[in-house]
């Protein structure tokens, strides 16, 4: 409407007496053609009984087009109104030197189309739209989520027309997803390489802020902050010759067979030796062994009847 320079005023309903010129037009077409026609069952505009039509008599949808054209010429160059000084609609549209102004073919399209009352929403792969997933333009991409207004023709589905649901301004048109005319092919792959552009500058910004993010030296105790790129040389390490390694304290072994310290002075001469003190015993003896425990009793030597060195026949010497 804005295109065709017509300033839209939407009306509350019923109340015909807000848009008097419509209301005119409509009653001046029942008055002189559709009253007449076989079939009419409009309200009655006077007191009168309609005539009864036969099935047959009844008109075609093409003979009814035909006939509602011939009007409408007719209303227009022949037929003279009193409310334009008794001239046709077409004598004073000829007559008034109002400038026009050229409307696009495409605008003219768009105002012969049905508008949907609610808005679709833009998905990753299209729009859904009455069983159907139309493509968007390339201008589209990266919009997903967003809402649209849909104008279409009924009975050629096969494109839709979108509009900004505040603005109205025209979009462009989405083709449906299985045409296979070349202009469908080649729009789905412009969605294709715009789809791959973006991913490729979404990824060089994500790795140009990684670069730019300020970053903060760890603290372990309450201080002031600290940026890494400021931060003061760390301290150095002592010279070689004053650094000493930390030393591990060796612990003495202990042997439970010998019972004597490896760490212990070795022994000295048999001259200057002391009387060596008897090991302490263990304070923890070792356990015999479970196979030891279960052995059998000692079998007496041949001979004799004790293990006392002596045999069976003589007396110890």
């Amino acid at each position: 409407m804005n295109t065709l320079g017509i300033d839209l005023h939407k009306l509350p309903p019923r109340q015909p007496q807000a848009k008097g010129l419509i209301e005119a037009i409509n009653k001046a077409l029942i008055h002189t053609h559709l009253k007449g026609l076989p079939g009419y069952t409009g309200p009655a505009l006077k007191k009168a009984p309609r005539p009864a039509h036969r099935l047959e008599e009844l008109l075609s949808f093409e003979h009814f087009t035909h006939l509602l054209h011939q009007w409408v010429k007719w209303w227009n160059f022949d037929h003279a109104i009193a409310a334009l000084h008794r001239r046709t609609p077409a004598e004073a549209w000829e007559a008034d030197d109002t400038p026009l102004r050229e409307i696009p073919d495409d605008a003219l399209y768009l105002f012969t189309l049905e508008t949907e009352q609610r808005t679709y929403r833009l998905h990753s792969d299209g729009i859904h739209f009455k069983g159907g997933i139309y493509i968007p333009p390339a201008s589209l991409n990266g919009h997903v989520g967003e809402h649209y207004v849909i104008r279409y023709r009924p009975h050629h589905l096969d494109r839709i027309e979108l509009c900004h649901p505040r603005t109205n301004r025209y979009l462009g048109h989405a083709l449906l997803s299985t045409a296979t005319d070349p202009e469908a092919i080649e729009r789905r792959k412009d969605i294709h390489r715009a789809r791959r552009r973006q991913a490729a500058s979404l990824k060089s910004q994500l790795k140009a802020l990684e670069k730019s993010r300020v970053r903060y030296a760890a603290l372990t105790e309450p201080a002031t902050p600290q940026r890494l790129d400021t931060q003061a040389p760390p301290v150095p390490l002592p010279e070689p010759d004053t650094f000493q390694p930390r030393r591990t304290p060796q612990l003495p072994s202990h042997s439970w067979s010998s019972g004597q310290d490896p760490a212990a002075d070795p022994p000295q001469d048999d001259a200057s030796a002391k009387p060596a003190t008897p090991p302490s015993p263990p304070s923890r003896p070792p356990y015999a062994s479970r196979r030891q425990r279960r052995l059998p009793p000692p079998t007496p030597s041949w001979g004799g009847t004790e293990r006392d060195g002596t045999d069976g026949g003589g007396a110890a010497p």
